[in-house]
């Protein structure tokens, strides 16, 4: 299991393919390929018995394997996403809209018109018939066209980072550790109007201007502005009110309250409250990709 970085060489492949070429699937390649991520990471929690802070994560999810039966689960497990995608990408595409060959294949369905063209004509009376015939298809409401529809619009840097976040919780990574890591995609999602914070900032041409900023931000550029030695914790004994003989009930260990304490534990709360607000959201998501559903949040 490992974290997805900006150079990811799947990530840039998809990107490249992007815009060469129109996909044939509903949605980007980059869209299924987060979907491949957190499904294997699900597989990955059963197979490996991961715990998330402690606690096993076991059963949180339970995937709907029958529902999952086309997408070779083993496969998945144990291959990356392009050599995946190579063998099943048939299962994303979208119908072609026009077939030329194989005629004798045409049978009747709902969801489709047969029209036939007498090439005597020409090319704009065709084109204006064929377009009468199809009239009555304005404004009408299209079912899904695949059995794997993806729900909403997803936003690929809100999801890796969210993915990146489980990832590394699962390490046991800190979360100013997580933040400094991911800091590139945090920035993406930034919103500055959550406790806006406004600071100075020379540019190149000399010029100060006034920026805007998260409180999250702003609290970090506030510690990473004091230094190694400001951000150290340092303690002090106390003595204690009450004495007996025992030296170590004399005393107790205090921490002295230095900027670098004070503006550490701001960062430390508004951190582990934006980690777990994105955690929850994230595991709820891997419970909807579970049961067949992406990227739609179902309680755990």
């Amino acid at each position: 299991m490992k974290v997805i970085g900006r150079q990811n060489r799947e990530l840039i492949a998809l990107k490249r393919k992007e815009i060469q070429r129109t996909s044939t699937t509903e949605s980007p390649e980059r869209v299924y390929f987060c979907w491949f991520l957190s499904l294997k990471l699900i597989l990955e929690m059963e197979e490996r018995k991961l715990k998330f802070d402690g606690e096993s994560l076991i059963g949180e999810y339970k995937i709907d394997r029958k529902l999952y039966k086309e997408w070779n689960l083993d496969a998945l497990l144990h291959l990356n996403f392009h050599k995946w995608w190579e063998m099943y990408k048939t299962l994303f595409q979208s119908p072609p809209v026009v077939e030329r060959d194989n005629l004798k294949d045409w049978i009747t369905k709902p969801h489709y018109r047969y029209l036939r063209v007498d090439l005597r004509n020409s090319y704009t009376n065709i084109k204006r018939r064929v377009l009468e015939e199809l009239d009555d298809l304005i404004g009408q409401k299209v079912d899904n066209k695949t059995k794997y529809p993806v729900i909403g619009k997803p936003q690929y840097d809100n999801e890796i980072l969210k993915y990146n976040i489980m990832v590394r919780k699962i390490n046991g990574e800190s979360n100013l550790s997580i933040f400094e890591s991911e800091i590139n995609r945090f920035k993406v999602i930034e919103q500055k109007d959550k406790g806006r914070e406004e600071f100075e900032k020379k540019g190149l041409d000399g010029k100060t201007k006034i920026l805007s900023e998260s409180k999250l931000f702003g609290i970090y550029r506030n510690y990473m502005s004091l230094s190694p030695e400001e951000r150290e914790i340092s303690t002090y004994k106390e003595r204690r009110g009450i004495m007996d003989e025992r030296e170590e009930e004399k005393y107790r260990l205090r921490m002295k309250r230095t900027l670098g304490l004070t503006i550490g534990r701001d960062l430390e709360l508004i951190l582990t409250k934006e980690i777990n607000r994105l955690v929850k959201n994230y595991r709820q998501i891997l419970c909807g990709i579970s049961q067949g559903q992406y990227r739609k949040p179902i309680k755990f």
